[in-house]
């Protein structure tokens, strides 16, 4: 849920700008409502070091994490992972696992048999 559509907002905080254009908040938005609209929650994935939730939409799971503060950690990428994304949709190329900082990251897994 979001405070206001329409910019600029309370405290800037519109999903729109003032002149109505949409944020990168509203491009995320959109991209999770796409990606999310048919799955179903299925767990907490947060340790002592991100924090993390998981998704499933028919054949795939969807992962998504973040740090709370402002350190870099690596997730190894898990056997079934087929994608990995960043807040606006755009794919991230792993290279040997992924970096999970404050800008949240998704990752699509297969289902296993």
């Amino acid at each position: 849920m979001w405070y206001t559509l329409n910019g600029p907002g309370w405290q800037d905080g519109g999903l729109l700008d003032a002149n109505q254009q949409p944020r990168p908040a509203f491009e995320a938005f959109l991209f999770l409502r796409k990606l999310l609209s048919d799955a179903e929650f299925i767990g907490v994935l947060s340790s002592d070091v991100y924090e993390g939730y998981a998704f499933r939409a028919n054949d795939k799971i969807y992962e998504i994490y973040w740090t709370n503060d402002s350190s870099e950690q690596t997730l190894a990428l898990p056997q079934d992972f087929r994608a990995a994304y960043n807040p606006l949709g755009q794919p991230i190329e792993p290279d040997g696992g992924l970096i999970v900082s404050f800008a949240p990251i998704v990752i699509e897994r297969g289902l296993s048999p």
